[in-house]
């Protein structure tokens, strides 16, 4: 399992509000943002972390090219040592993580306003009554 679909069922199970489980998520509300914005920093490390990969690697992708011979780094040679199978698997890894960073984003401004919904949840609740 990915860790979007990790987050993604933990999530949704906090956002399953009913009568029996309203009073624990209202206390929750602070600790569960708390957890989430956690969770978006490390997913913003993460993509640091995989851009400094990237930046050795394709380092190491001149020091190769100028070894065997390579002397002329011309822009065509410098996009071909971009587009090594190394940088691409990199790449990849960065893509993944911006959407898991666009997803826990989503997810610290939703439960931003989630103690407005319960609230308005317990009005109505107490209008039926």
């Amino acid at each position: 399992m990915s860790l979007y679909d990790d987050y993604r069922k933990q999530y949704t199970q906090f956002t399953s509000i009913n009568d029996m489980n309203l009073e624990e998520r209202i206390m929750h509300v602070p600790a569960e943002k708390h957890f989430w914005v956690e969770r978006l920093i490390d997913a913003k490390r993460i993509k640091f972390k995989l851009l400094k990969e990237r930046k050795v690697q394709k380092d190491l992708n001149i020091k190769k090219a100028i070894q065997e011979g390579v002397v002329n780094l011309t822009k065509q040679t410098l996009d071909k040592l971009d587009n090594t199978e190394e940088i691409e698997v990199i790449d990849e890894k960065i893509q993944d993580n911006d959407l898991l960073v666009e997803y826990l984003e989503h997810i610290v401004k939703h439960i931003t306003y989630i103690a407005q919904d319960i609230k308005n949840i317990l009005t109505i609740k107490e209008m039926q009554m």
